[in-house]
């Protein structure tokens, strides 16, 4: 402290150690992650983000500990010594060194000499005999603790409307009966003033009131923007805007921007990508599962893409179908590979004509192919003992394992089909993710992570041409008998135009539209989208992932991208 004493323009800020548990929360994601080991309790939680990271590391001070001993000590000791209070900032580095809720017994230490010896006879020898602590005979007056906790604080961050109680000053008072005991005097303020407001009488709050984020805004030459962006894109690899703090943050000035603040403040990223506090809303289908087997898995893949064609939507399709996945010779039933097909539509009737149909004319078509139930539903649905007709009266049937399965001749020897298959009235359709980037190529490769990812998942499938969508649309148009038209808000074409959803620098949008047997399904796979969208992150070029939806008008499932991401 001698050189802090002579140096007239030196001033120190000391983050008071206090003994017991307490947390360290640091951006120092390298040094967290090798103080992880002296954690207490042994937990500890690190993220190590693209541009940035941080630590949260739990601490328990001990004063028996030598290192711990010799901090509680030496903080002390700077604010003692100090011959300037004015130069002296009171803190604790809440919570690293202490939590605030500590001051009161930091101020009682600083004012009263028998108290820090009480302190001190428990410490280890060791610390005791290399500390001055004990050899410090002063005691802070009320005067010089309100100086190094309000007045020098306000001085030196130019805040001249505060630290003081002259005429035109913030009224941020606080009023305390006399006591000895110091840290019960500090621990409950008789009185509490807040902007001249009554705020605590007695120790209670009495009135809640909001204050003001303060902030500098010093002038720079513009020209550094483009040798921060270089620096970042080269050693982070993102853009500096992710480190951009909100407006809404730094603007605020009374209660009724609190709302406003709060959500700019829970705006939600996963990489940089913006996930839209928003949901996807779906409705209610019928679904089934069917297997079909082949000799060889190209001609399993062949009838199976061939049944699900020209099924991306009931708007005009009549159904929903997809692959749902493969199936190895030990998942089938006859021994053979096979690829599990699911289909969707509004109603029971309609999936009864759809399944007969395509099945009809794609699977029972297909050269070697078997077609069995896949889904042991609520209700069934007609499968052989629909398509069986076609034998002329030569079809046979055999009961095995409690099922009933068909055998229709056909030119390249039997068409095995088993009688049923279940019917499920649980199925949801509509589950939806919307892409926003800068480049078509940028939004395409992420969405066809997405969809792969998705196509790992059991029960649910994405209808549309490799899952994806170019050809959003809103229900109605200009044109009379047009049930749907192009989703305009979302056409980067037509921003000038019309009433734009899209950002300026958002040039391509896809849609990935999801269908599955259940809800708790559709909730997985839009999880595993999302966070297969931005697992290139920003940098590649997606800047939005949101949801499109018809305010809760259109159907009952509504899935909120903020809880799928949690």
């Amino acid at each position: 402290m001698e050189a802090v004493n002579k140096h007239k323009n030196a001033s120190v800020d000391v983050g008071q150690v206090m003994f017991g548990q307490t947390i360290t929360i640091s951006g120092d994601i390298l040094r967290q992650f090798d103080g992880r080991h002296a954690a207490s309790p042994k937990k500890w939680a690190l993220n190590q983000g693209d541009g940035n990271g941080t630590g949260v590391v739990p601490y328990n001070y001990k004063p028996k500990s030598f290192v711990n001993a010799l901090q509680w000590a030496i903080g002390l000791e700077i604010f003692l010594m100090a011959e300037d209070p004015w130069r002296v900032l009171f803190s604790t580095d809440h919570p690293n060194g202490a939590l605030f809720v500590r001051y009161p017994e930091i101020f009682h230490l600083l004012m009263d000499k028998d108290e820090r010896a009480r302190w001190l006879d428990d410490l280890p020898e060791a610390s005791r005999e290399v500390s001055n602590l004990a050899g410090i005979t002063r005691e802070l007056t009320l005067s010089e603790l309100a100086v190094i906790t309000r007045a020098a604080p306000a001085k030196l961050l130019g805040l001249t409307d505060r630290g003081h109680l002259a005429p035109g000053a913030i009224a941020d008072i606080a009023v305390y009966a006399e006591q000895k005991n110091k840290t019960a005097m500090f621990s409950a303020a008789d009185l509490v003033f807040k902007s001249g407001e009554l705020v605590v009488r007695k120790g209670k709050v009495v009135r809640v009131t909001y204050g003001r984020c303060y902030h500098v805004e010093p002038g720079f030459d513009a020209q550094i923007e483009k040798r921060v962006k270089t620096f970042y894109d080269r050693y982070y690899g993102v853009d500096p805007s992710w480190f951009g703090v909100s407006d809404a943050v730094t603007t605020r000035r009374d209660a009724s921007r609190r709302s406003q603040r709060r959500d700019d403040m829970a705006e939600l990223k996963v990489k940089g990508v913006t996930i839209i506090e928003t949901f996807a809303e779906a409705f209610p289908m019928v679904g089934t599962r069917i297997i079909i087997t082949a000799p060889t898995m190209e001609w399993a893949l062949i009838s199976a893409r061939t049944m699900t064609g020209f099924a991306t939507s009931v708007i005009a399709c009549g159904a929903e179908a997809g692959i749902e996945r493969t199936l190895s010779r030990k998942e089938t039933p006859d021994g053979r590979p096979g690829v599990a097909v699911l289909l969707f539509t509004m109603n029971a009737d309609k999936l009864q004509t759809q399944l007969r149909n395509r099945v009809g004319q794609c699977v029972l078509t297909s050269p070697g192919s078997a077609c069995f139930a896949g889904l042991e539903g609520e209700k069934s649905l007609k499968l052989g003992s629909s398509l069986r007709f076609f034998g002329d009266g030569w079809q046979m049937s055999k009961v095995l394992g409690g099922k009933r399965y068909w055998r229709i001749p056909v030119m390249d020897g039997e068409f095995v089909c088993e009688d049923k298959t279940g019917l499920t009235k649980k199925a949801v359709g509509g589950g939806n993710l919307l892409v926003l980037g800068k480049t078509h190529a940028a939004v395409l490769a992420a969405c066809t992570r997405a969809v792969k990812a998705m196509a790992e998942l059991p029960d649910v499938i994405t209808p549309f041409p490799g899952g994806i969508v170019r050809s959003g649309s809103k229900v109605g148009s200009k044109y009379k008998g047009q049930i749907a038209s192009t989703n305009d808000a979302y056409c980067p074409s037509l921003k000038g135009a019309v009433k734009s959803e899209l950002p300026l620098n958002v040039e391509a949008v896809l849609e990935i539209v999801i269908d599955g047997l259940t809800a708790e399904a559709i909730h997985k796979a839009m999880h595993a989208g999302i966070h297969a969208i931005a697992k290139g992150g920003a940098r590649e070029g997606v800047t939005h992932i949101t949801a499109g939806n018809y305010g809760g008008n259109l159907g009952p499932h509504h899935f909120h991208l903020k809880e799928i991401v949690g």
